[in-house]
């Protein structure tokens, strides 16, 4: 990638053509309007992201997500609908990552009207292609993306327009730049100046434990900041992967097999990477086969090969990170078949991430009754759904109702199964989201910095994160869905930030897909 740049207020004053200038309260501003930013998503809550940025030349929005009504208390037609603007009114859009709560609804955006240019980085592109290919498909229950034709996403992903990290760029005398926000392959920052202010919308940041994704890019000044609260005011945790290793080494050298449900983006990927890197090391014996049988996370596979560039810089990388030690991507009659032909342990990395779609279930299902078997749980589970109800104590007890297909009708049926299998919870490491602390201390290296919105997060969190904020004397507020607020000159510079108690439970979080 290019080396950073340091494009400042004044190199930014000198490269703008001065329109219709005017003094407010606050400071110079370009036009007749101070730029504010309404909050339609992600406000006290996780999914949704989408922010309107209302500027002297037009809006802008800053991603266009989906909600997850089943995990959050949100309408059920919030994913069909645009009440705080008109689609048409969009000038552009600028992309963060390409996790289906931040582009689900560009779809919809586009049905409605929209036909501005989309900007993002190239590694994003390709990512929502793919995305947006296995939207409705039951390998990923998390898209859930309005129902639209493919001529109408092929005419959406036209509008796509990738730009580089670091590079600046202008549209309609709005000047950017895309920094890394390393939550997953190619997720961005987005750095805006207009009228005189510069914004940061940082989208989901990364952990600085990440496997393969690189830190984010530390900024030193803005006038308005958007940072994300999954953690909330959690402390930093540590993490050893090796422990990981010697968890499934342990299940492998008994006999059993190992399930893994993953998300396809990224939680898969960095999966595979881990158990390859631990194979490497020899903590996981490198003759076990690895299973990756989800045709949606082999599409995502690909792209993460093709930007394998972006890879944090530790990373070792020789022709196909994905394809080493074992690894298997198979459909699903020849992972099953696979099974049936060699009784050998095998390692399975399945979706989909809360066992309720694809093959995760059917495996589940295999698997349960031998005790020498093991699930790890390596992501959020919804309560309701089928890991949400492994994870429960009457499951040992009880049983669940998992898929067995009957071959005398030719169908799946569900039947009570006895758990013997191994259940665990191995957070720790798999996380794609910044802890409370990491963000608190990236805020705490500006030179100066004015309002800090925290999003995505759910209230508690988004109130606890601010208000840390608030002690280091920043100005911070928790929006509320529908609120606007105005970017005035930034002046604060913040103290150090708080110590934080450090947080030993799982790293897992909703929007960890």
């Amino acid at each position: 990638m290019p080396t950073s740049i340091n494009y400042d207020r004044r190199a930014f004053l000198k490269d703008t053509t001065i329109v219709g200038a005017s003094f407010v309260a606050g400071g110079f501003i370009f036009g007749n309007k101070v730029p504010k930013v309404t909050f339609c998503g992600a406000t006290q809550q996780v999914s949704g992201s989408c922010h309107l940025l209302e500027t002297h030349y037009g809006d802008f929005l800053i991603d266009c997500g989906s909600f997850f009504p089943e995990n959050e208390s949100i309408p059920v037609d919030a994913n069909t609908q645009f009440p705080l603007f008109n689609p048409k009114d969009i000038k552009a859009v600028f992309l963060t990552h390409a996790h289906i709560d931040h582009i689900g609804k560009l779809p919809l955006l586009y049905l409605k009207g929209f036909r501005g240019p989309v900007f993002c980085t190239d590694c994003t592109r390709d990512l929502a292609a793919a995305m947006y290919s296995i939207a409705g498909g039951s390998d990923n229950q998390e898209l859930e993306s309005s129902v639209v034709s493919t001529q109408s996403i092929m005419a959406l992903l036209d509008l796509f327009v990738p730009v580089p990290y670091e590079q600046v760029r202008v549209y309609e005398n709005i000047t950017f730049r895309f920094t890394e926000a390393g939550h997953i392959l190619g997720s961005a920052m987005a750095e805006i100046w207009v009228s005189g202010r510069k914004f940061i919308f940082s989208g989901d940041m990364g952990p600085d434990y990440a496997p393969l994704t690189r830190l984010p890019h530390q900024h030193d000044e803005a006038d308005f900041v958007l940072v994300e609260s999954t953690y909330g005011a959690a402390g930093k945790k540590e993490v050893d992967f090796r422990d990981f290793g010697r968890q499934i080494a342990k299940v492998i050298n008994r006999g059993g097999d190992v399930l893994l449900p993953a998300f396809v983006l990224h939680k898969t990927q960095s999966l595979i990477f881990v158990i390859h890197q631990l194979k490497q090391e020899g903590i996981i014996p490198r003759k076990v086969p690895v299973i990756c049988d989800s045709t949606s996370a082999q599409k995502i596979n690909h792209v993460y090969n093709t930007y394998s560039s972006y890879f944090k810089r530790n990373v070792v990388y020789k022709s196909s990170t994905f394809n080493k030690d074992g690894l298997l991507e198979l459909n699903t009659s020849k992972s099953f078949a696979f099974k049936k032909a060699n009784q050998n342990p095998v390692i399975y990395i399945s979706a989909s991430g809360m066992l309720d779609h694809a093959n995760a279930p059917k495996h589940l299902s295999e698997m349960a009754e031998n005790e020498k078997n093991a699930v790890f749980i390596v992501g959020w589970q919804s309560p309701k759904s089928l890991g949400g109800k492994l994870l429960e104590p009457a499951s040992k007890t009880n049983g669940l109702q998992l898929p067995v297909f009957n071959p005398k009708l030719q169908k799946v049926e569900m039947i009570t199964k006895q758990i013997n299998l191994e259940v665990s919870r191995w957070g720790p490491g798999f996380s794609s989201h910044a802890t409370g602390q990491q963000i608190l201390e990236w805020v705490s290296k500006f030179k100066r910095i004015g309002t800090v919105c925290v999003v995505h997060g759910e209230k508690p969190n988004c109130e606890a994160l601010s208000g840390k904020l608030k002690g280091m004397g920043v100005d911070s507020v928790a929006p509320f869905f529908g609120q606007t607020i105005k970017a005035y000159h930034g002046s604060t510079r913040s103290s150090e930030p708080p110590m934080l108690k450090q947080d030993n439970s799982p790293v897992v979080a909703p929007s960890d897909k």
